[in-house]
């Protein structure tokens, strides 16, 4: 499999409202995966403005490994404190209902419980 990471698109300095944006190319391969972590890691450090908005709408393949990159870049988010709002196309969302992990989508950041307090 060729080394996709040079197709990322690049880094925009931030989106509507002041939200920092990072847009997942048409063609993701779990090898590019680090490098989306390290361009996450560089919008949480270098924006301070919430949430860090993921784009995954041009993604051409819904599949395991765009649910993958969704939830480590989430759960990046949250390491840091911080909200990971995903606009996701329709195939997207629906995938991650069948496998209960519909909570990436609700970009909360890690200082409270999704869904309220736990026991």
């Amino acid at each position: 499999m060729p080394d996709d990471t040079s197709a990322l698109p690049p880094l925009p300095a931030a989106g509507d409202g002041g939200s920092s944006v990072l847009r997942l190319p048409a063609l993701l391969h779990r090898a590019a995966l680090p490098d989306l972590c390290g361009r996450l890691e560089a919008l949480l450090r270098d924006h301070t403005s919430p949430p860090v908005v993921l784009d995954a709408s041009a993604v051409e393949g819904v599949d395991a490994v765009l649910v993958e990159t969704v939830a480590r870049l989430t759960l990046l988010a949250r390491r840091h404190g911080r909200a990971l709002r995903v606009v996701a196309p329709p195939a997207l969302r629906e995938l991650l209902w069948l496998t209960g992990l519909t909570q990436l989508l609700d970009g909360r950041p890690a200082d409270g419980p999704p869904g309220g307090d736990r026991p």
